[in-house]
């Protein structure tokens, strides 16, 4: 088992470099009970490589361990946990993180019409987004049908709204625009 250990003790370090040479790349985290203790499972992944990491924290350390803090090319797509805000890279918010308080939002004030018209029209543009990736179209077309989307969704969400919940959410959006967009600009980016 020494030798073995000897034989691989730099692979982890070159899939480290592959990680975060990749132009798009992912991370998110979750806890992980070990032995009735509290801590986390890291994972930062691209198409072939999966790094775990398990800690006791979830510290944007932990981040750092692999991301680095050299600037990186590519995109980093994220929930918008705060750990992954130093990240040395552009960051796309994950939609899927985005369209779930706006689904629990309807569910926490089912009678609010306000936000059920919200709902109504941003849930669907960020579904869209999400699913664009996977049609079967050309790039061209790829690419008008983003910008239609962004154009919709940053419409939508500079809406006039009273409800606090529904301002919450625009203010993610209008504060965080830098965030949100990459997949505009490159296909192999998911929204």
């Amino acid at each position: 088992m020494h030798l073995l250990a000897q034989l691989f003790k730099h692979v982890p370090h070159k899939l480290i470099d592959d990680y975060r040479q990749t132009l798009v790349k992912f991370a998110d985290e979750t806890k992980w009970r070990n032995d009735g203790n509290n801590g986390y499972v890291w994972l930062f992944s691209i198409s072939q490589i999966s790094i775990y990491r398990i800690r006791p924290t979830r510290s944007s350390s932990v981040a750092a361990e692999v991301l680095g803090t050299a600037p990186l090319p590519g995109v980093l797509v994220v929930d918008r946990y705060g750990a992954y805000n130093k990240a040395p890279c552009d960051i796309q918010y994950c939609y899927e993180h985005l369209k779930r308080p706006i689904e629990d939002l309807v569910n926490e004030f089912p009678n609010s019409e306000e936000i059920k018209n919200f709902a109504d029209n941003v849930v669907p543009l960020l579904s869209h987004a999400m699913g664009l990736g996977s049609l079967n179209i050309s790039d061209d077309a790829y690419y008008n049908k983003a910008l239609q989307l962004k154009t919709a969704i940053i419409h939508e969400t500079n809406q006039p709204a009273d409800h606090a919940g529904i301002q919450n959410i625009q203010t993610i959006f209008q504060e965080y625009e830098h965030r949100l967009y990459h997949w505009i600009e490159n296909r192999a980016v998911p929204a």
